[in-house]
């Protein structure tokens, strides 16, 4: 069986705006601790609702893109650099914008990414106004809840919204370049994870085909596209009973790709992706003080 996968991973070391620090105008409610607003998943992508300018639409959390992107072509011959995915590139540019909200934040007289995001917003089949990265999170403490389809914004400073939260489990992350990663394992051996919340399936490197033979179970073929439209096979597998995996990893599917271009790009090795997937009916929060993705 063939299932047709968007994955969209950005990364862009030198683009002026990544170290942009905007602050916002104002935040959640000022009687409020917390903000809460809706949280939809479509097609296997987290959205929440929010504004650019005078247009209503949807932002999409993705963890696999460092900075917030809006969904805006890019001028041939006006872009600033390509960000370079598991598969082909893309062109970004930057845009200024008026006002830009979402979740309760306001930001105006912005500068950001922009790049053309129109294949991911016809796959959701709603006006997609761009991507929320990581360093917008970092920013926030944030409860993301996909069962009841909510998210929890604390604005305050310092925040506490997990300060005497009940969680059931914590692991640790790290930065690696503009990508949060975690050590899972597999067998006996520990594998490195990129976390990418708007992939729609968990990936591993095709290196570990031979290393991981024993503890997978073939399920078919997938098909991969990315916001390059290149479509690409990939080979289905489970990981089966004896791969003794790490609990967040068991009864999940996983996808084999080739890294090379990835890595090669941008010097950073790893064993895998862990996609929507995982956090698919999940209450989760990433906090980037402690370096931990909660469960609850």
């Amino acid at each position: 069986m063939k299932v047709l996968l968007f994955l969209f991973l950005i990364l862009g070391y030198s683009l002026p705006f990544y170290a942009q620090q905007a602050v916002p105008v104002r935040g959640a409610q000022a009687n409020c601790k917390y903000y809460e607003s809706p949280l939809e998943v479509v097609d296997d992508k987290l959205l929440v609702k929010g504004q650019i300018n005078n247009q209503q639409g949807y932002f999409m959390i993705d963890t696999g893109t460092p900075v917030i992107v809006i969904n805006q072509k890019v001028t041939p011959g006006k872009q600033l650099t390509y960000a370079i995915g598991l598969h082909g590139k893309v062109p970004i540019g930057s845009a200024k914008v008026a006002s830009l909200a979402w979740a309760g934040i306001f930001y105006q007289d912005i500068t950001v990414a922009s790049a053309d995001l129109s294949n991911l917003e016809r796959a959701i089949k709603r006006p997609l106004l761009g991507l929320i990265g990581i360093q917008e999170l970092s920013n926030y403490s944030i409860i993301f809840d996909t069962s009841l389809g909510k998210i929890i914004v604390d604005h305050r400073h310092p925040p506490t919204l997990y300060e005497h939260s009940d969680y059931k489990r914590s692991i640790d992350f790290e930065v690696v370049g503009d990508l949060l990663a975690v050590s899972l394992t597999i067998g006996h051996h520990d594998y490195t994870f990129g976390i990418d919340t708007g992939a729609g399936s968990n990936l591993l490197n095709t290196n570990l085909q031979k290393e991981l033979a024993s503890y997978t179970t073939y399920s078919g073929i997938a098909e991969l596209q990315g916001l390059d439209k290149t479509i690409h096979q990939a080979q289905k597998i489970y990981l089966n009973d004896r791969s003794s995996s790490d609990q967040l990893l068991r009864d999940q599917s996983f996808l084999f790709t080739n890294f090379s271009t990835f890595e090669h790009a941008y010097a950073i090795s790893l064993d895998g992706f862990i996609g929507f997937p995982i956090f698919s009916g999940a209450r989760f929060a990433f906090d980037f003080r402690q370096r931990q993705i909660l469960f609850w």
